[in-house]
C-alpha cells in the first residue's frame, strides 16, 4: 500500500498480484535429466505476465557433462517509479504514472536469456569449465532528464552475448587458476545521452575481467600462501553520473590489481580450536582507479593496504 498526500495523486494504491507456479522434472535416460519450471502471474497494475525456465543435462562421458538453460523473466516496475513525486534535492525521480504528458506508461521489462555450459575434468588434476550465452532485454527500463528530475521509461530491446572460462588445477601442493569473461553488446536503441554502443560497456559493471592465481599450502606447520592478479575492463557510468556530465562515458580499464597474502593456523587450545594469523597486502602495485559512483563523483579506490587479522576458535 502506497499513501501519497499531494494534488492530483492518488491517496491509496493497492498492489496485487496471484502468481501459481508448476516445476517438473524428469530423466528419460540415465544419463540425461530434463527440467522445467513455469509461472502465471496475475497483476491489477500490468497486463498479466509470465515466466518460465528450462534446462536440458546430459553426461556425454564419465568426465564430461554438457548444459542448456534457457528461460524468461520480467520485472515490474517499482512502486517508487510509478508514483514518486520530487522533494529532496534538485533532481529526484517523478514517477511515470505522475507525468501526465507521457505518451507511453512504464511496462515490466522483460529478459530473456539462453546459455550452453560445458564441465569437463580432463584429469585428476584440471577442470575446465566454459559456458557461453545469449540475452535479450525488452522494454529495458532507463531514465528521462528534464533538467529537475529524472523520468523512467521503457527504451526498446538490448542485445548481448558473451562467453566465461574457468579452469583449475591442482598440482602437487599448487592449487593455480584462471577465469575469464566477455561480454558484447549489440547496437542498442537510442538513449539520449545514454547511448551505449557496442564498445560502451554497461552502467556500472565490466563488459571484460580476467583473473589468474595460485594458492600453495603446506602442511606442516600449516600455512597457507595466496597470490592473485585481477584485470578489469571499462565499466560505464552511472546514469545519474551520464547526465550530470551530458554524454555517455566509460571508465579506463585497469589490468595490474595483485594480492597476496599468507595465512598460519597454531593448534593453541587443541584439535579444532586453531588460532590463525592472517597478513595480506592489497593492491601490491599500488594501482590508483576509480569505480562509478553517483552524485557526479566516481570513487577513487585505496592504493596498496597492509591487512593483519587475528582469529582465535573456541
Amino acid at each position: 500500500m502506497v499513501d501519497v498526500n499531494r494534488t492530483n495523486s492518488p491517496e491509496n494504491v493497492t498492489l496485487t498480484k496471484i502468481a501459481p507456479n508448476l516445476h517438473a522434472s524428469f530423466d528419460p535416460a540415465s544419463s540425461v535429466r530434463l527440467s522445467a519450471d513455469g509461472r502465471l502471474d496475475f497483476l491489477n497494475q500490468f497486463d498479466n505476465q509470465y515466466s518460465w525456465r528450462g534446462s536440458a543435462g546430459w553426461r556425454i562421458l564419465p568426465k564430461l557433462v554438457a548444459k542448456v538453460i534457457g528461460g524468461r523473466a520480467f520485472q515490474t516496475p517499482s512502486t517508487v517509479l510509478l508514483y514518486a513525486h520530487g522533494g529532496f534535492g534538485s533532481a529526484d525521480i517523478s514517477g511515470s504514472r505522475n507525468n501526465q504528458a507521457a505518451l507511453a506508461q512504464l511496462q515490466p521489462q522483460v529478459v530473456q536469456s539462453g546459455e550452453l555450459v560445458v564441465n569437463y575434468l580432463l584429469s585428476d588434476n584440471l577442470v575446465v569449465n566454459a559456458s557461453a550465452y545469449l540475452q535479450s532485454i525488452q522494454k529495458q527500463i532507463t531514465f528521462n532528464t528534464n533538467a529537475v528530475s529524472f523520468t523512467p521509461f521503457n527504451q526498446g530491446t538490448a542485445n548481448a552475448y558473451g562467453y566465461e572460462l574457468n579452469v583449475t588445477a591442482r598440482v602437487w601442493r599448487l592449487e593455480p587458476y584462471a577465469r575469464i569473461s566477455q561480454e558484447f553488446f549489440t547496437k542498442r536503441p537510442s538513449l539520449l545521452l545514454v547511448d551505449n554502443g557496442p564498445s560502451v560497456p554497461p552502467p556500472l559493471v565490466p563488459a571484460f575481467w580476467a583473473m589468474a592465481g595460485v594458492r600453495a599450502t603446506i602442511p606442516s606447520p600449516r600455512i597457507t600462501f595466496d597470490a592473485t592478479w585481477r584485470g578489469v575492463g571499462q565499466r560505464g557510468g552511472s546514469q545519474g553520473n551520464i547526465f550530470l556530465n551530458g554524454a555517455s562515458y566509460a571508465l579506463p580499464a585497469y589490468y595490474d590489481l595483485v594480492d597476496v597474502a599468507v595465512t598460519g593456523s597454531l593448534p593453541t587450545l587443541g584439535k579444532g580450536r586453531d588460532a590463525r594469523v592472517t597478513l595480506a597486502v592489497r593492491n601490491v602495485l599500488n594501482e590508483i582507479h576509480s569505480e562509478p559512483g553517483f552524485g557526479g563523483i566516481d570513487i577513487p579506490t585505496l592504493g596498496r593496504t597492509f591487512q593483519l587479522g587475528l582469529m582465535q576458535a573456541f
